[in-house]
């Protein structure tokens, strides 16, 4: 076997010669992957308890062997077979390697970043140091479209770095390459322990450079850090005018350095590792309840029961926050029903639901007040989403454990929790998706419906009750202007609330259609009791309207009013996206309702209400 050869990129148009050892699941999971993956071709798939691992002489032009087997002692056998050019990696590895980045120039960032806790396995599946750093190396170059690139190492006792892994250096180079600290690209970025960018030609001066590669148009060296102390130093290049790094490469190269710290640290210390692979274990099978096609609510409750076992603790719930009142309502638990929670709601306490909304970090205390090193904890670690990162809930454990402990159990918890995040985002974009394609579908229904319509009071009837299903609003209002082109007049009205709500809505709804102006869009509200209309008396309510342009000039407004939500028992605020499905439902009513302009009057100024069930 040899040694420091770099892995084969796709992107060279060379098909490599490959072959699985291990007849297991692993194998099964990875082999459709591999089979679709841009040049690979598997050539044999050996079972090591049927066949000896010695046939694999057989293939002259193997390239690469993967070994799902775990087993050190097949391991060693294949690396102890005598084929040139011949590189043993993980399952993992491979993973990473051939189907988890298939794109470059930052097309595979996202996806690399979103599993990068994956990489973590390195750890437990391969005792090789060397190959840990490979497939870090080799994940950082293809994923950032780089032409070349180094690992290297730090000594402390020679304040020294050397090259342990290298892609596109000539060995010549890999072999000689030693940089002291302070000196070059790479011994500045580890002293001052910064990310370095360079466009074009290194300057000398300062990044004290004894020579420089003009052949490079781009590169970016970032240092590997263990908290404060330096351990290393990552280095990618450019050698294509077209592919130029940028702050977005910075920042994943960031990533992949504190993730390659972490691993650097595992191997060297056995206590370390242990931990490590025990963490890894929780964190994958958390990983594997959330990726389930289950519901939600049922994938909540098997990871806190999965994390009252690991952790050995009494309970572990999970609370949602009421964007109304910012309490925290139980959701799930694994001590009490779904059912349960639902007829009789458990609250979080006062005190921690302050903490939360106050700080935002995850804590714990201790729950006895006595005894402070022993006994009781309780864990709370706050959920946050999208790129506001809001707090949308917060996961409470209850546990007894030694204070020495908690460090790493929190930590722990800190890494579920943004997983847990990642996968409320992601559902709450996929819902967002789904639910405005279904508006969007409902506005295009609406515009063929309109057009059908025998009269001006049907049409204002087809118009509210549109509105109101598709912006699930409680109340709604349609005002017009009438043929003398006086002050808007409120033609249909349609409410789930009873007739005295309905008053103090218009009372309201006088002074916001007064408000609106042509071409400036929605006007939106999400709490009317801290608007310019607190004094109306409608309290915490939401209201979102919208003018109706005809000819340049408003001649008619839509307004609705809380949008309904009967799973949390409160209403909820109008959103962006409301906001756009509002303006779209406006042109097309605009549309309908030029068919009868200018206006009548109505035979009465306001309407009688319409009741909606």
């Amino acid at each position: 076997m040899t040694e420091g050869r770099d892995f084969p990129s796709p992107s060279t148009g060379v098909i490599r010669q490959v072959a699985i050892v291990g007849l297991n699941r692993e194998t099964a999971h990875l082999l459709p992957n591999l089979l679709d993956a841009e040049g690979i071709h598997v050539i044999k798939v050996l079972n090591p308890e049927l066949e000896d691992v010695s046939r694999l002489t057989q293939y002259p032009h193997l390239d690469i062997i993967i070994d799902t087997t775990h087993n050190p002692t097949i391991s060693a056998r294949l690396r102890k077979l005598s084929m040139k050019r011949v590189d043993v990696i993980s399952g993992l590895g491979a993973r990473i390697l051939f189907c988890g980045v298939k794109k470059s120039g930052g097309e595979g960032k996202d996806a690399v970043l979103q599993s990068l806790e994956e990489l973590r396995e390195a750890v437990g599946l391969a005792k090789n140091k060397d190959e840990i750093l490979k497939v870090i190396l080799n994940t950082a170059v293809k994923t950032t479209g780089a032409d070349c690139g180094s690992l290297m190492l730090l000594d402390p006792s020679k304040r020294q770095l050397t090259i342990e892994a290298s892609v596109g250096l000539d060995p010549n180079v890999v072999l000689s390459a030693i940089q002291r600290v302070g000196k070059g690209v790479s011994g500045m970025a580890v002293r001052r322990g910064e990310a370095v960018l360079i466009q074009g030609r290194a300057d000398k001066d300062l990044h004290a450079a004894e020579y420089q590669n003009g052949d490079l148009t781009s590169a970016i060296c970032c240092p590997l850090k263990d908290g404060d102390e330096p351990v290393g130093v990552i280095n990618i290049s450019s050698k294509n005018p077209a592919r130029i790094f940028g702050r977005e490469d910075v920042e994943f190269l960031q990533e992949l350095a504190g993730l390659t710290a972490e691993m650097i640290k595992s191997t060297r210390d056995p206590d370390t590792n242990q931990t490590t692979a025990h963490s890894l274990g929780i964190i994958n099978a958390v990983r594997e309840i959330l990726s389930m096609k289950y519901r939600m609510e049922e994938r909540l409750n098997l990871m806190l029961m999965k994390l009252v076992n690991a952790f050995g603790a009494t309970a572990c719930t999970y609370y949602e926050i009421n964007p109304t009142d910012k309490s925290f309502v139980a959701k799930a638990s694994s001590s009490v029903g779904v059912t349960s929670l639902k007829e009789k709601p458990m609250l979080l306490d006062d005190l921690f639901t302050q903490r939360i909304l106050k700080c935002g970090h995850p804590f714990c205390v201790n729950a006895t007040g006595k005894f402070p090193r022993t006994k009781k904890w309780s864990l709370v670690q706050p959920i946050r989403v999208g790129v506001s990162q809001e707090i949308v809930g917060a996961l409470f454990l209850f546990m007894n454990s030694e204070k020495n402990n908690l460090k790493e159990e929190t930590g722990l918890l800190k890494k579920i929790g943004e997983m847990l995040g990642r996968e409320f985002s992601k559902s709450r974009e996929l819902e967002s998706m789904k639910v405005q394609s279904l508006k969007y579908s409902a506005i295009s229904q609406f515009s063929f419906d309109v057009s059908n319509t025998a009269s001006l009071s049907e049409l204002n009837r087809m118009i509210l009750s549109n509105l109101g299903l598709i912006l699930e609003a409680e109340t709604c209002v349609l005002r017009l202007r009438n043929s003398h082109l006086e002050d808007l007049e409120v033609r249909q009205t349609v409410s789930s609330r009873d007739a005295g709500w309905l008053e103090s809505v218009l009372a309201v709804d006088e002074f916001v259609v007064a408000d609106l102006s042509p071409g400036k869009g929605p006007l939106r509200c999400d709490d009317l009791s801290r608007s310019p209309y607190a004094d109306l008396g409608l309290g915490k309510d939401s209201m979102l309207a919208a003018a109706i342009d005809i000819g340049g000039e408003i001649m008619g407004s839509l307004t609705v009013y809380n949008r309904k939500a009967p799973d949390q028992g409160h209403a909820k605020p109008f959103t962006n996206t409301d906001q756009d499905v509002l303006l779209n439902f406006v042109l097309q009513a605009a549309k309908g309702l030029k068919r009868y302009f200018p206006f009548p009057s109505p035979k009465q100024a306001t309407p009688d209400p319409v009741l909606a069930d």
